[in-house]
C-alpha cells in the first residue's frame, strides 16, 4: 500500500511529490527559455509564464480533486454515521493494519474508573497519541511524572517491563495488552 503524507487537509501520495518536483523544474525551464527567447519584451514573458503556471496548477488540481473523490467514495461506508474518534480509528486501522487498538482502548474505558491517571507504554508514539485523545477527558495519560493509578501496556510483555515499583496485572485484554496496577 502506498504511504500517504498529510499536508494541511489534502492527502498527497508519494507520486504527487515527484510530479510536483518535475512540474517545478518544468516551470523553471520554461521561465529560462522565455527569458532567452523574448529578451526585450517583459510583457510577453510574463504572459506566457503565467499561462504555463496556471495550466500546470489546473492539471494538478484536477488530479487531486479526482483522487480525493475516489477516496471519499471508497471510504464512505467506513466513515458514515461514526463519531470523530471512530473515524480516526478507521484510518488508524486502514493505514497501520492494527485492528486491536480501538477494542483495547474501549476495554480500558470500561475497566478503569473515570478521573484515573494512567501511564501508556507502547512501541509506537502514534499509538500513545491516539490513546491520549481517545481516553481524554475521562482518563488522563501522564507523561511519566508522579505515580499513575494504572499502567497500560500495548504490544508489550509485562515480564520484560523493568519497573522500580512492584506491579500486578489488573485486567488482561490479551497476553501483550494489559492493564497493570501498582502494588502499594
Amino acid at each position: 500500500m502506498e504511504k500517504y503524507y498529510f499536508i494541511n487537509h489534502i492527502v498527497f501520495g508519494k507520486t504527487y511529490f515527484y510530479l510536483l518536483a518535475a512540474a517545478s523544474a518544468l516551470i523553471f525551464l520554461i521561465f529560462i527559455w522565455l527569458i532567452f527567447r523574448y529578451k526585450n519584451d517583459f510583457q510577453i514573458i510574463k504572459k506566457h509564464f503565467l499561462t504555463a503556471v496556471l495550466g500546470l496548477w489546473l492539471v494538478f488540481t484536477l488530479a487531486l480533486v479526482f483522487t480525493e473523490i475516489k477516496w471519499l467514495i471508497a471510504d464512505y461506508s467506513g466513515l458514515a454515521h461514526k463519531s470523530q474518534m471512530e473515524k480516526a480509528g478507521y484510518f488508524y486501522d486502514k493505514f497501520t493494519g492494527d485492528k486491536a487498538l480501538m477494542p483495547y482502548l474501549k476495554f480500558v474505558k470500561n475497566q478503569i474508573e473515570p478521573d484515573s491517571t494512567v501511564f501508556f507504554i507502547s512501541p509506537s508514539g502514534f499509538e500513545y497519541t491516539f490513546a491520549k485523545y481517545y481516553l481524554y477527558p475521562e482518563i488522563k495519560i501522564t507523561n511519566g511524572r508522579g505515580v499513575p493509578d494504572y499502567i497500560l501496556l500495548y504490544n508489550a510483555d509485562p515480564k520484560t517491563l523493568n519497573a522500580s515499583l512492584p506491579m500486578e496485572i489488573y485486567k488482561s485484554f490479551s497476553p501483550d495488552k494489559n492493564i497493570l496496577k501498582i502494588k502499594l
